[in-house]
């Protein structure tokens, strides 16, 4: 998969909603997902691209494998739930259909860490969110209703910061699905 920088491990990095992560293993899973998902939804058609497709879906599916051999992942989860909102963003760019049993697995994990605040536990909402607006599932969909008063707050909220705007982009995109 792609490696993030000696620096990306020294800083941290942000995701596109503005959720700090920190942690190297998250670092690494996440950066290296999100360049698989970019890859991709660019549909570039070169040997380049689709050996980097290859190499990177090689090296997550082993590393997904191991981890599910040892018992710490269920089926449609990876790591932690940052790590698995972005695995359900790869699936999701790579077809919905084709992976429509591993997303599944993976939502009904979800649903069983709701907090009864329309938030989840060991999720990061935002991201959670922007992940489930890209799957056009019933249980993708049941997951935003369940979060429908934070979505509905965020989309009223006025934008100040980048992240605000993009966090209300995709409360906006959450609110069509509902």
């Amino acid at each position: 998969m792609v490696t993030p920088t000696t620096q990306d491990y020294k800083n941290g990095v942000t995701l596109f909603t503005g959720e700090k992560i920190d942690m190297r293993a998250s670092i690494g899973h996440i950066m290296g997902e999100e360049a698989l998902r970019t890859l991709y939804l660019l549909d570039v058609n070169t040997s380049a691209v689709k050996k980097a497709i290859k190499n990177s879906k090689d090296g997550l599916n082993k590393a997904i494998k191991r981890s599910l051999s040892l018992g710490y992942d269920v089926k449609g989860t990876y790591c932690c739930g940052k790590c698995t909102a972005a695995y359900w963003r790869i699936l999701s760019a790579e077809g919905i259909i084709k992976n429509k049993n591993t997303i599944n697995a993976g939502l009904k994990v979800l649903k069983k860490l709701r907090d009864g605040k329309g938030k989840w536990h060991r999720f990061p909402f935002y991201y959670t969110v922007l992940s489930l607006t890209g799957i056009n599932l019933p249980a993708a969909i049941e997951e935003l209703k369940y979060a429908h008063l934070p979505i509905e707050r965020l989309s009223n909220r006025k934008s100040v910061s980048k992240f605000d705007k993009r966090r209300k982009m995709i409360a906006e995109m959450a609110m069509e699905m509902i």
